[in-house]
């Protein structure tokens, strides 16, 4: 009898000796976003195989031993957060942190061609204004998809001799962007900064080309469809922005029959002919051939670079 006691005082030692070497930690874990229980997430003791997951009401009891301090939580649509082992609720953020919603966007914009014929070529200087759409993909911390509608002046100017040729172009430029965001750990985690690539397309409203009272619309001689690439970067504070963007044109602009007819109609109006009987048809039929298309047959490509700040409503 006395050796059963003896072992029974034994077992029980043991286990108040577990029991002072370990701290049961009990709390909950909510959304950061919503303030909503998390349920399902995992709670392990950072630096051991002890876990547990949270009950439908985001609650957990886990025994931690003494020497371990933080906890690691995770979730899958959550970023993983390291605690203090406290009793205070556990605050977890969205994987993607990334603000989502509407904007705008106003700034500068200094744009050229590229491509043939670029001797003298100097850039042209203008504004843009847009409305953006940004969608953080859940999925992927750090990335968004980035919308953005811009109204952008592009063109550029020609010096030859004297005379100043210009080529100025008002174009709708849609983007889409993807976008990778990184908080950089100063002025309370609220400072990102940020690259974007992708696609855009674009269509041109109008616009004047040539030199003082000899200007005529730009797309007589321009296609009025665009396209290229969308690269930049910058920085978002809160819900504010600074965006450098650089606007790559894959497609040539220039329409080789539209401009080689723009320059028959420029012949013809300063010629004899307007103040007779010949109408323009009947001179680009008798002359026409005398004008080659090949030295229209060129290619131009719009580059813009775009600088705006820009709020997240």
């Amino acid at each position: 009898m006395n050796k059963l006691a003896t072992m029974i005082l034994g077992l029980v030692g043991c286990a108040t000796l577990a029991v002072a070497q370990t701290n049961n930690v009990k709390s909950v874990v909510v959304s950061g976003t919503t303030g909503e229980p998390v349920s399902g997430a995992s709670v392990v003791v950072t630096g051991t195989d002890i876990a547990t997951t949270t009950d439908i009401n985001g609650k957990f009891s886990i025994d931690a031993p003494k020497e371990y301090k933080t906890l690691t939580v995770s979730h899958a649509n959550m970023q993983p957060a390291v605690v203090n082992i406290l009793p205070e609720p556990i605050v977890m953020s969205q994987a993607n942190s990334l603000m989502s919603g509407w904007g705008v966007e106003v700034g500068l914009s200094s744009t050229t061609f590229g491509g043939d014929a670029t001797d003298g070529l100097n850039r042209r200087g203008g504004f843009t204004l847009g409305v953006t759409y940004d969608y953080p993909i859940q999925a992927v911390p750090n990335l968004s998809v980035m919308g953005g509608l811009f109204y952008l002046a592009k063109g550029a100017k020609f010096d030859e001799g004297d005379m100043d040729i210009k080529y100025n172009a008002n174009y709708l430029e849609l983007q889409a962007t993807a976008k990778y965001a990184y908080t950089l750990p100063i002025l309370n985690n609220d400072l990102k900064a940020f690259a974007l690539a992708g696609p855009y397309i674009a269509y041109g409203l109008g616009g004047k080309s040539g030199y003082h009272d000899e200007e005529e619309s730009t797309f007589d001689a321009f296609k009025r469809f665009d396209a290229g690439l969308v690269l930049g970067f910058g920085v978002e504070y809160k819900r504010y922005s600074l965006t450098c963007r650089w606007g790559i044109g894959l497609s040539n602009i220039v329409d080789a029959d539209k401009a080689m007819e723009s320059d028959m109609k420029y012949d013809y109006n300063s010629s004899e002919y307007y103040y007779g009987n010949m109408t323009f048809d009947e001179y680009k039929a008798e002359y026409g051939s005398e004008y080659s298309k090949d030295g229209y047959d060129v290619s131009l490509k719009n580059r813009s670079f775009m600088l705006t700040l820009g709020y997240r409503f």
